[in-house]
């Protein structure tokens, strides 16, 4: 069991180090020469929505790299190129998720940021695909990566088999024995959490006390919860996110079934939690604590930072982070490629990081995996309606997926 406070000397120095430049590998500076061809900026095209209901998730992923393209830009650029970012809203609507890409694809975007979702965003990463660009973002769905999307597609999140498998193996350093698995299958991502979770918790020699399915869009889990309550479970796996994940654990709350939660990075944050006034036992994984106790300085200080920038502190650590990561990601490419912007170029790059100390954790891509498979993340808790941090575990064993 690797559940753990401290976090490794090298992710905690890297994070300190790179809080602003592209992290490891050789200086900017050192490749501000005649190797670049020019010195136009690099245009990164945002394909996010920033209206509607898909901005909770979009618009800190487009603050955070915002945040991350003023820093770059004011150290001088990558290989002697600034960073621009033009974006086209999606305005959450599934029929303006290709016009968006090709938006920014016509106006010029040398890379592409789509939506944070498999199922939303990669129509866009598709679309980047065809003009022979690269496209980097967040889905925890398994088919976010090269399998699923192609060779020009990087996922900045590690996972649902990781995150999974993180879940399965906190649950058992809880001794919990039989814990019920209530699937949201609204989405590819909700749906493989619970999927993952099952093969981890099997792995582990865990059983279950039952299984039952909802929809995020559902107002009543009056027959879930029943069922629920009558397998006597000693903890829920639930594997959703707001604001139906809220509703589940609201209902379950009300009926009395106090054992404790356990849900994905994306219930992270306290911010649905209004509903349900002092809720406590409620655990999730996440990329760090947004509550001042992060163990990590790196991380503490670029929430420090986004609060600055934006205004009002993070919601969640997850999406201000994946908008951070991408853009160091995409400046460490362009570091080694010596501002080469071509997306196989910038693909082949990308292929060679191994442990990369990026603000989301160590990195490693290789030429069959486009996603961070096993990367460690950070577990926090919700007791009496406010979060703190658990500890960081790196899974021993991930679920094989597509990658």
């Amino acid at each position: 069991m690797r559940l753990r406070r401290a976090v490794p000397a090298m992710t905690t120095v890297g994070l300190a180090a790179c809080a602003v430049a592209a992290c490891g590998g050789e200086s900017t500076s050192s490749t501000q020469t005649a190797a670049a061809k020019t010195t136009k900026p690099i245009v990164i095209g945002f394909a996010g929505g920033t209206t509607g209901f898909l901005n909770f998730y979009d618009g800190p992923v487009k603050a955070g790299a915002e945040l991350a393209i003023s820093e770059i830009n004011a150290r001088g650029g990558v290989a002697g190129r600034k960073l621009e970012m033009i974006s086209h809203d999606n305005k959450s609507d599934v029929n303006q998720i290709v016009p968006a890409a090709l938006d920014v694809l016509d106006k010029g975007a040398d890379i592409v940021m789509p939506t944070c979702d498999y199922d939303l965003g990669g129509p866009a990463a598709r679309e980047a695909a065809k003009r022979g660009k690269l496209a980097i973002g967040c889905a925890g769905g398994p088919l976010y990566g090269r399998q699923g999307i192609g060779p020009l597609l990087f996922n900045t999140m590690s996972g649902t088999p990781t995150e999974a498998a993180t879940m399965a193996q906190f649950a058992k350093s809880r001794n919990w024995t039989r814990p019920y698995l209530l699937k949201d299958t609204s989405l590819e991502y909700s749906k493989t959490i619970c999927d993952y979770f099952k093969q981890a918790w099997q792995q582990l020699g865990g059983s279950l006390a039952g299984e039952d399915t909802f929809q995020n869009s559902d107002t009543s889990l009056g027959s879930q919860v029943t069922r629920v309550k009558s397998a006597h479970p000693d903890a829920v796996v639930l594997c959703s996110y707001p604001p139906g994940g809220a509703t589940a654990i609201k209902a379950l709350r009300a009926a009395g079934v106090a054992v404790p939660i356990l849900g994905p990075n994306a219930q992270d944050g306290t911010y649905w939690t209004k509903a349900i006034p002092k809720l406590s036992n409620f655990y999730n994984v996440a990329y760090g604590s947004i509550s001042g106790d992060d163990p990590v300085a790196g991380r503490r200080d670029f929430f420090k930072r986004y609060a600055q920038a934006t205004g009002s502190p993070p919601a969640s650590s997850v999406y201000p982070i994946m908008g951070y990561a991408a853009i160091q990601t995409i400046a460490k490419a362009l570091e080694l490629t010596h501002g080469d912007a071509d997306g196989a170029v910038l693909a082949k790059a990308l292929e060679t990081l191994k442990s990369q100390p990026l603000i989301s954790g160590p990195t490693t891509y290789s030429a069959t995996c486009h996603i961070p498979v096993g990367r460690p993340l950070q577990v926090v808790q919700i007791q009496q309606g406010k979060e703190s941090y658990v500890g960081e575990i790196t899974p021993a064993h991930v679920p094989k997926a597509p990658c």
